[in-house]
Order: structure tokens, then sequence, then C-alpha cells
């Protein structure tokens, strides 16, 4: 594990080959961890801790600038170990109390959207993005559904081709906005 407080640092240990994950703090001394999200983009992925005052604004501009991970603070030490496995395996994470705060920028559902991805998904692939919409892992949702997590990987790889996903921060963020979750 290394650490580092200013961007030369981290820059060092980019080009040592040392870092996988970068867990960047929202306001550390020197790095702002969106645009460290997009100058490590292709070398490692970042999780971004946040901590109470931090909009939800801030979140999906992290998410859309290439953050990985967004972990409140206080659930940092619970969750860190499995964000870092998550996005190792090229899994995005986003803490549930966050996806509450970013799902109330979304005031009504968008009717189009949910309507789109009715017609676009496959029963099966609809119940397993409704279940990773309300933050379900991949073992959680197979278990509920009862079918194989290789399986559930499969569903989602193709409600990502299909709905054009980048990552699951995204599939989480969309069935929000459309609807397919409530609160």
């Amino acid at each position: 594990m290394h650490q580092s407080t200013t961007d030369n640092e981290l820059t060092r240990a980019l080009d040592d080959g040392d870092v996988a994950v970068a867990v960047i703090g929202h306001e550390p001394l020197e790095l702002d961890g969106v645009r460290a999200a997009q100058r490590l983009r292709g070398r490692a992925a970042v999780i971004l801790l946040v901590d109470e005052s931090a909009s939800p604004e801030s979140y999906l501009r992290a998410i859309q600038g290439g953050v990985r991970g967004v972990l409140p603070m206080e659930d940092a030490r619970e969750q860190l170990a499995a964000a870092i496995r998550s996005v190792v395996s090229g899994a995005s994470v986003i803490g549930m109390s966050l996806l509450r705060r970013v799902a109330e920028l979304v005031d009504l559902p968008d009717k189009e959207l949910s309507a789109h991805i009715i017609s676009t998904l496959s029963a099966r692939e609809l119940q397993v993005f409704e279940l990773v919409g309300l933050g379900l892992s991949n073992s959680e949702v197979a278990h509920a559904l009862s079918i194989s997590v290789m399986t559930v990987k499969s569903h989602m790889s193709s409600v990502s081709r299909k709905l054009t996903l980048r990552d699951r921060a995204q599939a989480i963020v969309m069935a929000h906005r459309s609807g397919i979750v409530g609160e």
C-alpha cells in the first residue's frame, strides 16, 4: 500500500506501477479526486471518500469524471476493502447513503427513459437491473433470483451494452432516474 498526499507523489507511484486503486479523500491537501480520476483513467481505478457536507451533484460529477467508487468517509472502515476488491474486478461502487442523496436530485421519474428500458430489456434482465439498482451485489442478486453469479454477470453485461452504461454506478443512477427503482 502506498500513501500519497500530492499529485507528484501519486504520479511517481503510478509510474512505478505500484498503484491499482487510488483512494482519495474529497478535499485532501493538493489532490482533487475528480481531476485525479481523469488523469488516472486507464492507469488506476479511483475511489473517492466524501464527507457529509459534499453535495450529491459532486458525486454525480465524480462518477461522470471516471471515479469508480464513491463512499462516505464514515463508512470507509467497514466498506473500503470490499470497494477496493470491486473496483479491481471492474465494478463500480457507490455507498447506499450517498445513492439516496443522488436519487433525491431527481424530482420525478423520467417516463420516457423508463419506457425505453422496459422495451429494451428482457424480463430477466429487467429483474437483474432492478435489483442492481437497489444496490445489491452480484451474489445477492443471484441468491434473490435463484440463478448463478455468472448468469447475473451475463445479464448485467447485456444490460450495460443495451443501455450503453459504462459501469454499475451508472446503472444504479439510471434505475433510480427512470423510476424502475423507487424509494
